[in-house]
């Protein structure tokens, strides 16, 4: 063995995730070489032009994730916590999934980034533990209270169409303050859990080096609860709540053209609203499923082949090295699908504004504020100059008398909106 590693053309320092600074002396450095055999260095080298593309997605896009996803969630919360818009349970719910995005960001994602390019502010985490089981924790319960919230407002909107009548009325701000309160108690002992077990932290996909305290070398159990609760059983509840959530209004859709057989110019001004809503969180939630799903699917994968198969130096060395080359790829695979997952947190204001025409228009409004702050300003002007534009657009295409368009048009959006009409 020693003859074949003396032979060997890779060195250690080839192995840059390792963060070898202090255990390149012996008897590490006899260690590690038997630990990462030369046919796994020369592995790590031929996947040299995957890496590099992974850390710049892991780098460069990241940061303008962040900076795309702070600024289009702060904007959102702002609509959001405007009146009368604020008094709807969905308000409150959205607003909470805001701030708990920025969290996210802020604490997952820029601090990953700068551990991981940063010598200094990495070992300030690494000296503190406190600091670093602080992060741990903070991480979790801001990705719990995320992917929690979404299953929320996917259930709670399950429960407005298939009892209106029974739940419309009890929805409202104060009852959906309570579950967030309710829901941020019951994941918190599931976020301090992160003081003892360090889960992915230990082979994190930014590939900064970890924290040394805890337990981190006897999370394998609890990591199947960790995937399950962040993974697994949010996406169960999502896709099934949408299955009955679609299935209830192709329901209510056949029983009300039936029962307005004979009046089919008849609208029901709250049905159109309550679709409407609906039709934004279905795209919500659907967006959710498809940046979530191929990171669960990795992830259980990686697990199943790290604790399940693992494999070790001997007596089987050559098994040892195709088991940990597959276990590097995975990661890299891993860091792929957690890269596309990161746009979860940033996209959701794009969301509302391709599901919300109203929503559209009041963040118009808003920005037109600010732009224009020292000057007079009136919501209803505002959309009356948005509609007169329409309106002569109209005018040159259709030759349509200006008057009658501009009647409908501004009379409509003069309107004070309704707390789910914005949405």
């Amino acid at each position: 063995m020693e003859s074949d590693e003396e032979a060997c053309p890779h060195d250690l320092s080839v192995l840059d995730f390792l963060h070898l600074d202090d255990l390149l002396e012996e008897p590490n450095r006899t260690n590690l070489e038997y630990l990462w055999p030369c046919e796994v260095r020369a592995y790590w080298l031929e996947l040299h032009n995957l890496i590099a593309l992974l850390r710049f997605l892991l780098s460069y896009v990241t940061v303008l994730i962040i900076v795309l996803g702070l600024i289009m969630n702060t904007v959102a919360f702002i609509v959001l916590s405007a009146a009368p818009v604020n008094a709807s349970s969905m308000s409150v719910y959205l607003r909470v999934l805001a701030l708990t995005d920025n969290g996210v960001l802020l604490f997952n994602f820029a601090v990953g980034v700068l551990r991981s390019h940063s010598t200094q502010v990495n070992r300030l985490y690494m000296e503190n533990p406190w600091l670093c089981g602080m992060h741990k924790v903070m991480i979790e319960m801001f990705f719990l209270l995320s992917t929690w919230m979404v299953v929320t407002l996917t259930l709670e909107r399950l429960m407005v169409v298939w009892c209106p009548f029974r739940l419309g009325s009890r929805l409202n701000a104060r009852s959906a303050s309570i579950v967030v309160f309710i829901l941020s108690g019951t994941l918190l002992p599931v976020g301090l859990t992160k003081l003892q077990y360090a889960g992915f932290e230990v082979d994190s996909s930014f590939e900064y080096q970890a924290c040394d305290f805890g337990t981190p070398k006897e999370w394998d159990e609890f990591m199947y609860v960790y995937i399950a609760m962040t993974t697994w059983v949010p996406l169960f509840f999502i896709i099934l709540s949408n299955v009955f959530l679609l299935a209830q209004l192709r329901h209510s859709a056949e029983t009300r053209s039936t029962m307005t057989a004979g009046c089919r110019d008849t609208v029901d001004s709250g049905s159109v609203r309550t679709h409407k809503t609906t039709r934004t969180l279905l795209l919500i939630s659907a967006m959710y499923v498809v940046l979530l799903l191929p990171l669960a699917i990795v992830e259980t994968i990686e697990l199943y082949w790290v604790v399940v198969l693992q494999r070790y130096p001997e007596p089987d060395r050559q098994l040892y090295i195709e088991w940990l080359r597959q276990k590097i790829l995975l990661k890299r695979w891993r860091g792929f699908c957690f890269a596309l997952y990161q746009w979860n947190f940033a996209i959701n204001f794009l969301l509302y504004c391709l599901s919300g025409k109203k929503f559209r228009n009041e963040v118009f409004v808003r920005l037109h504020h600010c732009c224009f702050f020292g000057h007079s300003y009136n919501r209803c002007s505002v959309l009356k100059q948005r509609s007169l534009n329409t309106a002569l657009k109209l005018v040159d295409q259709h030759h349509t008398p200006p008057t009658i368009v501009i009647s409908h048009s501004s009379l409509s959006l003069c309107n004070e909106p309704s707390p789910e009409d914005v949405i």
